[in-house]
Formats: structure tokens, C-alpha cells, sequence
């Protein structure tokens, strides 16, 4: 799949998105819609700031917008994943703002939830029935914070998400990890030491492949060389330099 932290093909803002991953591998990254991962064959490795840990057959993971996260398969997997909009969460965000939930590891629950994925998908085919997806969205919601006690953000989810968005709408006029530090009201080192830890990441590595993403994103829109530098890098010699550097780095 695409090389990316910030996964922009998975957020379509009117599109509720299913994938099916073989395998599932996916390095450090992040999107603006709600992910559910379901696992339906093998054991995932998953990483969510401090939570750590492993998903087996029957169990789910809930990931919240904007939390960093990753997967590591050591066997042979098959996992399905929901993708689903801000505009689908309105009722959800009414009582269950800025709170993610634990492991989803009620295999029975689980079922319920895997059955209403089902039913998503037949309701956004030929052309979709948005009443119909946004009622059985609603229902996979209310089967998890049933089964589930909800965990509020703490200070280091509020950090993380705020400085996932802040990064997402500047990239391209950052131009130092100064510029975000003094933002968030830190200095320098501090910040960059809570950033690696956060997105397990340096923050350059970060924003470069931010930068290289929204070129790849809309390659065939404008000349490559005005991309470059919409992007935020000062010469087509960075771009490609850091380009190189990302494709044989990062993986999803």
C-alpha cells in the first residue's frame, strides 16, 4: 500500500471506507476518520502511544482521529477495517467526546459489531442509503460504549491530537521544529524529545514526509517542481533527497 503518516486516501469526509489487509503491516500513522480494525485471522500487533498490544481472532481495536497508531503482523493475518467520517460520529461526540475505549476483546459483542461491518458495506453500494449507513454506524457505536467503559484523553492524547492537526494544516509553512515548539509553548529540546515519543518519530522525519505525501497526493494537478515547493521544501534537490530517504523507510 501507500507510503504515508498521514493517511489521506482513507479520509473521504462523505465516504465511510472498508479495507481488507493481508498480512496487516502499517508504520506510525494517522487520518482524520474514526478506524475500527476487526481481526479475523492470525495475532496483530498494535500500537497506540502507551497501549501496547496483541489483537487475536474475534477482537477489534477502536482508534480514535488523529491518534498515532501502528500494526505488526508476525504471522499470517487478515484483518477488516472501517474507516468512518467526522460527519457519521455527530451523535457519538454528544456524549463520548475526546474518550477512546479499551481493547475490544468481547468476542460475542465483537460478533455484533462484525455484523453490522456487513451491513455498513451493503448499505454503501450502489450508490449508498445515508439514513440506513448512518443508523447502523450509530448501532456499532452504541454495541461498543455497551460493552466497554470509555477512557478519557489524557494530557498526552490531547497533546498528540492537537499536534497531529496543527502539523496537518501548516506543514508547509513550518519551517523548524522551532516554529511548533513555540506554538505549543515548549522549548526546543523538551519538544523534541516528547515528539519522538509520541509519534515515535523525529520531528523532521515527520514533517518532510508530510511534505512528500501532499505531493504524491496531487501529482498530475500542477507542474511537479510547484508542488515541490507548495509543500514547503526550499529546492527539488530536498524534495527528492528526503523522498528516497522515506521510500525505503516507511511502509503501510
Amino acid at each position: 500500500m501507500k507510503k504515508t503518516f498521514y493517511e489521506s486516501e482513507r479520509d473521504n469526509k462523505n465516504k465511510v471506507i472498508h479495507i481488507l489487509l493481508y498480512n496487516t503491516e502499517c508504520k506510525m500513522h494517522f487520518h482524520n476518520a474514526t478506524e475500527i480494525l476487526f481481526v479475523k485471522k492470525g495475532r496483530v500487533h498494535y500500537s497506540c502511544l502507551s497501549d501496547n498490544d496483541i489483537l487475536h481472532p474475534g477482537e477489534a481495536v477502536f482508534l480514535p482521529a488523529f491518534f498515532s497508531h501502528r500494526f505488526h503482523s508476525e504471522e499470517e493475518t487478515e484483518t477488516e477495517t472501517l474507516m468512518i467520517p467526522y460527519k457519521y460520529l455527530h451523535n457519538f461526540r454528544k456524549y463520548y467526546e475526546n474518550v477512546s475505549f479499551p481493547k475490544l476483546d468481547n468476542v460475542e459483542a465483537n460478533k455484533e459489531i462484525y455484523a453490522l461491518f456487513q451491513k455498513v458495506l451493503q448499505s454503501t453500494t450502489n450508490g449508498g442509503n445515508e439514513f440506513l449507513t448512518s443508523a447502523l454506524i450509530d448501532h456499532i457505536l452504541a454495541v461498543i460504549t455497551s460493552n466497554y467503559p470509555p477512557i478519557p484523553y489524557n494530557k498526552e492524547h490531547l497533546l498528540m491530537v492537537d499536534i497531529a492537526k496543527y502539523i496537518n494544516d501548516n506543514f508547509s509553512k513550518i519551517h523548524s521544529i522551532t516554529d511548533v515548539s513555540s506554538h505549543f509553548g515548549y522549548n526546543v529540546s523538551y519538544f523534541s524529545r516528547l515528539f519522538k515519543k509520541l509519534f515515535e518519530c523525529p520531528f523532521n522525519k515527520y514533517l518532510n514526509r508530510m511534505r512528500c505525501d501532499f505531493i504524491e497526493n496531487n501529482r498530475g494537478t500542477a507542474p511537479i517542481t510547484e508542488l515541490i515547493y507548495r509543500a514547503g521544501f526550499e529546492s527539488t534537490c530536498t524534495y527528492y533527497r528526503n523522498k528516497q530517504k522515506s521510500d525505503t523507510t516507511f511502509r503501510t
